[in-house]
């Protein structure tokens, strides 16, 4: 096995030893995080999407009205979700010393477009979503399902999926706040920004 490693697992240690410090000093105290993103409409369906310092290009190929000049919305869905993984699998790696030297992980979704557009009553429009994980360790076996299985249990893209969470939609109107619908539940208030 070639022994370039790629993450730096020891720097990642480090990190996650002050991070559960933190929390285990604390365990009444919530901790709390996550992303935001902001997209707005530049020409028919490309997009200018913030998040964080970033932008980036959201589009729809030039065969579904749009102008191909970025992935799609569900692109950028899908890899993202496939970099949570990752990135929980690096995280767990460090946690559970289960060294690799390559990682790569594909995400694949499927929907049936029927249910959007009201010609099949299928319950829902996503048919299923799959990870597909590779990576170089010398690590058992057991080992490195365990670590699968942590980094897929603390995975928050995986657990939006797995779980039903609770979602709100709000829309305002010319700077007027017309209307708000919920699932699943209250949604908790975010932590300030």
């Amino acid at each position: 096995m070639e022994t370039r490693q790629r993450v730096d697992f020891a720097k990642q240690r480090a990190r996650l030893d002050q991070a559960l410090e933190r929390m285990r000093s604390n365990p009444d105290r919530a901790v709390r995080g996550g992303p935001s993103a902001s997209v707005r409409v530049l020409h028919d369906r490309e997009c200018e999407a913030r998040t964080g310092e970033h932008t980036f290009t959201i589009d729809e190929p030039i065969a579904r009205g749009g102008s191909g000049k970025g992935p799609s919305a569900m692109d950028y869905f899908v890899a993202g979700a496939a970099g949570c993984l990752t990135s929980q699998l690096t995280q767990y790696a460090a946690l559970l010393d289960v060294p690799f030297t390559d990682l790569e992980v594909e995400a694949e979704m499927a929907w049936d477009n029927r249910q959007k557009w009201g010609i099949a009553d299928l319950g829902c429009l996503t048919m299923g979503f799959v990870f597909r994980v590779s990576l170089a360790s010398d690590a058992p076996h057991d080992r490195v399902i365990e670590l699968l299985q942590r980094a897929e249990e603390g995975c928050y893209a995986s657990d939006a999926m797995r779980n039903a969470i609770p979602m709100r939609a709000e829309l305002t109107v010319n700077g007027e706040p017309i209307y708000s619908q919920g699932v699943n539940g209250e949604v908790p208030d975010f932590p300030s920004r």
